[in-house]
């Protein structure tokens, strides 16, 4: 299992032990491989059902928190370390190259080692958003930290975040902040 939740491509998922094993050597073993819940036979079908949708729930809390704080840590939107890992290499390679106004997708996806569709898909799941709808986000949020914390020109905002138009620039700022 752990092989499972190293995988970039797999980590996200939540893996759930239902076994008949009732020892806490085993519980111990099922937690330390990676398994999200770990129940024992016989279980209530109401209580795994609500188990499970609490893990969806929560998943889906940590990208609406993301979405709606501008200082909230990228990082939080991962449930495992993976996930967390492969968040961070993708915001620094995006933070590292913000100023770029020509990043795009096969530019990320090439330096994380990734087909496009791998990067779509794991992007979307960790965070609900488009690897471009992320990116213009990772942009704005250095924007509004930028606009609080230093005191230059919108134009000098504008080339540190690597968007040349001011009107696309104004117009995805006031649709981020409402």
């Amino acid at each position: 299992m752990l092989r499972y939740k190293s995988d970039v491509n797999t980590s996200r998922i939540p893996v759930i032990l239902l076994t008949a094993k009732t020892s806490l050597e085993s519980k111990i073993e099922g937690v330390d491989s990676g398994a999200d819940l770990y129940f024992e036979k016989p279980i209530d079908l109401t209580y795994l059902k609500l188990s499970i949708q609490n893990i969806f729930k929560n998943q889906q809390q940590l990208r609406e928190h993301y979405a709606k704080n501008y200082y909230a840590d990228s990082s939080e939107l991962s449930s495992n370390e993976q996930d967390s890992k492969f968040l961070k290499q993708l915001i620094a390679f995006i933070e590292a190259n913000m100023d770029q106004p020509k990043m795009d997708v096969n530019l990320i996806a090439e330096e994380l080692l990734m087909s496009r569709s791998k990067l779509y898909t794991k992007v979307k799941n960790l965070t609900g958003k488009s690897v471009v709808e992320f990116v213009l986000n990772c942009r704005l949020r250095k924007a509004a930290k930028l606009i609080i914390e230093e005191n230059i020109t919108m134009r000098e905002v504008m080339m540190r975040i690597g968007i040349e138009s001011q009107a696309y620039f104004t117009n995805s700022f006031k649709k981020s902040i409402w």
